[in-house]
């Protein structure tokens, strides 16, 4: 049997745990990562990404109501200035 996607606008496929596998136990330890990253090659420090990076994005999830967000709505939520943000 062929299937064809030609009528279809958008297809979607979900490939976490079956396809792509994550090394960290939860998403959200990747943070934990990206700060100590960020530390190490920035004279000025941040602390607590993972805890604002976290209560950026359900703030960002308030603002649409519940509808999906982007990275960009997420980053404009997290307490640091501009420059630290694009880095993050």
């Amino acid at each position: 049997m062929r299937f064809s996607t030609d009528k279809f606008t958008y297809i979607s496929f979900d490939v976490f745990d079956t396809l792509l596998f994550r090394t960290f136990p939860h998403y959200t330890d990747v943070f934990e990562m990206v700060e100590a990253l960020y530390n190490a090659s920035h004279d000025e420090k941040i602390k607590g990404f993972k805890n604002n990076r976290v209560k950026a994005e359900s703030a960002a999830r308030r603002i649409r109501e519940g509808k999906e967000v982007s990275l960009d709505m997420i980053y404009q939520q997290v307490p640091y200035n501009i420059e630290i943000r694009a880095i993050l």
